[in-house]
C-alpha cells in the first residue's frame, strides 16, 4: 500500500494521452519502458497507437507462512520504536483505514541476541544503551527484556513478528557491534519487524488482515503471531 486511493500505482484521462505515475519502473530491469515511449511517440505523430501485451500480476499469492518463534535459542530481547513518525506505518495504516475504520498500526525493530555463556545481560544491556552503537537515543528507544513472555500483546492488541527469510539484518547488527565495542561475545542475532495492532473488532477481521499480505510478502517472509 503506498497510501494512494486503490492503492493506484499510476492514473490517465479518458482520452489516454495524459498519465501520471507515481513508482519509477525505469529502475526495474524487466519493466517495459520503451512501450511507454512508444505509445507517447506515436500519439504525438498521430499515429494510432498499437495494443501491447501487458504484464500482470499473479494473484494465487501462497498463504502465509506462520512458524513458531525460536525465542529458546536467544537470551536478549530488544524492541526498537520511532520516537519520530515512522512513515511506512503510517502509509499502511491510512490504507488499512479504508477497510478497517478504527484500526492502528506500529512498527517496532525487534532483535534477539544469543551471547556468550559467561556474559552478563544486566551489562550487556548497559553497554548496549550507554554505546550509541544499537540505536539512536535522539529518534529511537528501546526496550529489553530475558523473558519472551514480555514480548506478549497487552488487551485489545495483536503482534505479529515479520522475518525476511534472506534477511541479514541482524547479522549486519552484529558485526557492528563486535567491531565498535571491545570485549563483547555475541553468537547471533536475528531481526524482524514488530507489527502491533489495534482496533480490529474481531479474530476474523485480524486473519483476514494476515491473509491480505499487507504486512508481509508470503514468498520472502515467515509470520509469527505472538500471543
Amino acid at each position: 500500500p503506498n497510501g494512494a486511493f486503490e492503492n493506484a500505482a499510476a492514473i490517465c484521462n479518458p482520452q489516454g494521452n495524459v498519465m501520471a505515475m507515481m513508482p519509477h519502473p525505469e529502475r526495474a530491469p524487466k519493466a517495459s519502458m520503451e512501450k511507454i515511449f512508444e505509445s507517447m511517440r506515436l500519439y504525438m505523430e498521430g499515429q494510432a497507437c498499437k495494443a501491447v501485451e501487458v504484464m500482470t500480476h499473479p494473484t494465487d499469492f501462497p498463504e502465509p507462512e506462520l512458524i513458531e518463534a525460536p525465542f529458546e535459542a536467544f537470551d536478549l530481547f530488544a524492541l526498537v520504536s520511532l520516537l519520530i513518525t515512522d512513515n511506512e506505518a503510517v502509509s499502511i495504516e491510512n490504507a488499512l483505514k479504508r477497510h478497517y475504520k478504527d484500526i492502528k498500526i506500529s512498527k517496532i525493530e525487534y532483535f534477539s541476541l544469543k551471547t556468550g555463556k559467561n556474559t552478563n545481560l544486566e551489562d550487556l544491556e548497559s553497554l548496549l544503551i550507554s554505546s550509541g552503537e544499537f540505536f539512536n537515543e535522539n529518534k529511537q528507544e528501546a526496550i529489553f527484556t530475558q523473558n519472551s513472555a514480555d514480548l506478549s500483546p497487552k488487551a485489545g492488541k495483536k503482534r505479529v513478528l515479520v522475518f525476511e527469510k534472506d534477511s541479514s539484518k541482524g547479522q549486519a547488527m552484529k558485526s557492528h557491534l563486535m567491531q565498535h565495542l571491545t570485549g563483547l561475545t555475541i553468537e547471533n542475532i536475528a531481526h524482524a519487524v514488530l507489527w502491533e495492532i489495534e482496533g480490529l473488532t474481531s479474530e476474523e477481521a485480524f486473519n483476514e488482515l494476515i491473509n491480505s499480505h499487507v504486512l508481509a510478502n508470503p514468498h520472502a517472509s515467515q509470520i509469527v503471531v505472538l500471543t
